[in-house]
């Protein structure tokens, strides 16, 4: 099956636009566009859902922040970070503990 995207590329100027028309309150215009340039405005749109009020004209509810939605992104990204660390350590204890059983009940090979 073969998907047809009909949204043309728009500059990280008209997305501010958008997401502004859509009723997004955007305190540093300047701040924003290196957010969205950094970031990306579809990694972004993931977090500003919980912020629409209609999910298919995508406006947004009264008050809601881009700043806001820039914290819910860095704590989600934070507690990534933290669970990939707690994850890390789990693994290697697990392969170290695989790796001692199969070593010592079957040889080095």
């Amino acid at each position: 099956m073969e998907v047809r995207y009909t949204h043309q590329a728009i500059t990280t100027e008209e997305q501010i636009d958008t997401l502004k028309q859509r009723g997004l309150l955007i305190d540093d215009v300047s701040h924003a566009q290196k957010t969205l340039d950094t970031i990306s405005y579809f990694r972004l749109a993931g977090y500003w859902k919980h912020f629409e009020i209609d999910h298919f004209t995508h406006q947004f509810r009264a008050g809601s922040c881009f700043s806001n939605i820039v914290k819910l992104y860095s704590f989600d990204k934070e507690l990534r970070a933290l669970l990939f660390t707690a994850i890390q350590t789990i693994e290697v204890s697990v392969r170290t503990k695989i790796i001692k059983h199969f070593a010592l009940e079957f040889g080095a090979f």
